[in-house]
């Protein structure tokens, strides 16, 4: 008897919960250090990576400076180009004062 070969197996899909899990791994820092650099609490980076919660633009762009992966890979199709790369400035750490208080920047 001839054996069949398998059939072929959709590539994973991965929403933004998983790829935030991902660049947290990647990037070695815990959930606990990610809530801190974000001034949120460990529950509200639970309820992003475990996908309960949409994360804000502005989160996903601090969560891909922190990781150091790019934003792009991290919001994946969640917001259309156009939908994020006008109507949200990137904020420099200086004028995010959650983020100057995180680097230790004076706000």
């Amino acid at each position: 008897m001839t054996e069949q070969p398998a059939p072929p197996q959709a590539s994973p899909e991965w929403d933004v919960a998983d790829r935030m899990r991902k660049a947290l791994r990647q990037a070695r820092v815990g959930p606990q250090e990610m809530a801190d650099y974000l001034g949120v609490s460990r529950q509200s980076v639970g309820n992003w990576i475990n996908g309960r919660i949409e994360p804000s633009v502005q989160t996903l762009r601090l969560w891909a400076m922190r990781t150091g992966v790019p934003f792009e890979w991290l919001a994946g199709d969640q917001f259309p180009r156009r939908a994020w790369s006008r109507k949200v400035p990137i904020t420099t750490p200086s004028e995010h004062s959650v983020t100057a208080a995180a680097l230790g920047l004076a706000a």
